[in-house]
């Protein structure tokens, strides 16, 4: 084991019995109890931009339906560009799925099961998605039961991971699914793409992983006036490969152990405000190209940082971080009820503190139903062979091991 194998793994520290019964209740569930705070403090600023751009567009719409004059500012402007959160979600997802590979890759670990890889990533994600499917076609149904017939070859498209493809758009049933096909072609090809860490010039594995950064950046921009290719991994990978560029640096020049530095805050809080401004609805050399990097800069800041590093490694945004699977199924939705009952609530005429009195009232309605279904949908699924229950005593014995590291997998 090197240095760097206790914090790499999220060590005990971070399990602190200090935090209370409910952060207890809530912290997700690794398979060895372990995991890396800072990435679950990621996740909890990749979910509250998806959340705080759906509120902005549905407010709006809302406002000017009513009649109201609305200038959004500044506020508005950065709330209306927080689709950019999809992407730091990419990133994420190509950190945590590239770092046990990248391990074995390097001789750091055994080899990584791909029976246990492709069980693990079935069983923790498959049966939220459908549960969550099948309750929002059961929603569309009730309100609008002419359509709600209609969804149905939509809601078989998307079980499968497929609607993007097949229809050349996003799911009529749920559209936040459009991500989550793409984010399952990365898993399926993971194992594969991975095997760029088995480069051990550190160089030209970086290089390489650069470079195929930068012509799928620039082949996005060419390719997104077909919508199959823009809704596919073709046009998303840069995203991933930036957390690969952060498993190299993990691994090979932190070893598990970054040292922390003011000067890293300021490059986060740049490469934050940066992100913002280049994030945009249309593909362009800003958001395909330098966004990717961007989002680099601000994940190493959020390791090395003193400032960022404790803000990502608090007890209860890393909560909020660890339910964002859950939040994001669901939030459109939640808000777009509770919205309707807020939404004649005003303070004055301006737009930003209203915008933000929404934003509190609606965002504290979807964490709440957010953490009941995380706890009675999501959480049992995180725990390693847990569908075993069900199954016959014989079968139960040929389950697959417990992977030491396969908790950098579990997304």
């Amino acid at each position: 084991m090197t240095k760097g194998d206790n914090k790499e793994m999220g060590g005990p520290a971070h399990m602190s019995t200090k935090d209370g019964w409910l952060i207890g209740k809530l912290r997700r569930v690794t398979s060895t109890g372990r995991f890396v705070p800072e990435i679950d403090g990621l996740r909890f600023l990749a979910i509250i931009s998806v959340v705080a751009y759906h509120l902005n567009g549905t407010y709006l719409i809302r406002l000017q339906e009513m009649g109201h004059a609305v200038n959004a500012g500044l506020v508005g402007a950065v709330a209306g560009r927080g689709n950019w959160g999809v992407q730091l979600f990419f990133a994420i997802s190509g950190f945590i799925l590239s770092l046990p590979f990248a391990q074995a890759r390097s001789g750091r670990s055994p080899a990584v099961s791909l029976k246990s890889y492709y069980i693990r990533r079935l069983s923790r994600l498959e049966p939220p998605y459908v549960v969550n499917m099948l309750f929002m076609f059961v929603l569309a149904m009730a309100l609008h039961r002419n359509r709600g017939v209609n969804l149905v070859p939509h809601l078989g498209a998307s079980l499968v991971y497929l609607h993007n493809l097949i229809f050349a758009g996003t799911s009529k049933v749920n559209v936040m699914a459009w991500t989550l096909e793409i984010e399952a072609q990365f898993y399926l090809l993971a194992p594969l793409l991975t095997w760029v860490f088995a480069i051990r010039r550190t160089y030209l594995r970086r290089g390489i992983i650069l470079a195929v950064m930068i012509v799928a950046g620039l082949a996005q921009i060419a390719g997104s006036m077909n919508p199959r290719v823009a809704l596919s991994l073709l046009s998303q990978i840069q995203y991933f490969l930036a957390g690969f560029l952060l498993t190299g640096v993990y691994l090979w020049d932190w070893e598990g152990e970054p040292s922390r530095a003011y000067s890293w805050d300021l490059f986060g809080f740049v490469a934050l405000a940066l992100l913002v401004y280049v994030a945009g609805d249309s593909p362009a050399f800003g958001n395909t190209v330098v966004f990717p990097l961007l989002t680099f800069v601000l994940y190493v800041a959020g390791f090395r940082g003193h400032l960022l590093n404790w803000f990502f490694r608090r007890p209860a945004i890393t909560v909020i971080g660890g339910m964002c699977y859950t939040i994001y199924l669901y939030h459109y939705p939640v808000l777009a009820i509770v919205n309707r009952v807020t939404l004649r609530l005003r303070l004055g005429p301006g737009y930003a503190l209203n915008y933000i009195v929404q934003l509190s009232l609606c965002g504290a309605a979807v964490l709440v139903c957010a953490a009941i279904l995380f706890v009675l949908i999501e959480r049992p699924c995180m725990k390693r062979n847990w569908y075993m229950r069900f199954l016959p005593r014989s079968q139960r014995l040929d389950a697959p091991p417990v992977q030491d590291r396969a908790v950098s997998a579990d997304s």
